[in-house]
């Protein structure tokens, strides 16, 4: 799939971004969108945060 341009954030040059698609339960992909228009964020930007939290935690275990 394609690349997307990760908008020119700091320290991520080297770390471009990729289009991909994943499944999820309905109930699961309303309460992001309504997480992320509550707090002005794009899904992306919530998935994205949401997971990298996730795998430091999981390597600090």
């Amino acid at each position: 799939m394609g690349e997307v341009s990760n908008g020119g954030r700091a320290g991520v040059d080297d770390d471009p971004w990729e289009v991909t698609s994943v499944k999820m339960r309905r109930s699961t992909k309303r309460a992001v969108k309504l997480y992320a228009v509550e707090r002005d964020k794009t899904m992306q930007s919530v998935l994205e945060e949401a997971l990298q939290r996730l795998l430091v935690e999981k390597s600090t275990k």
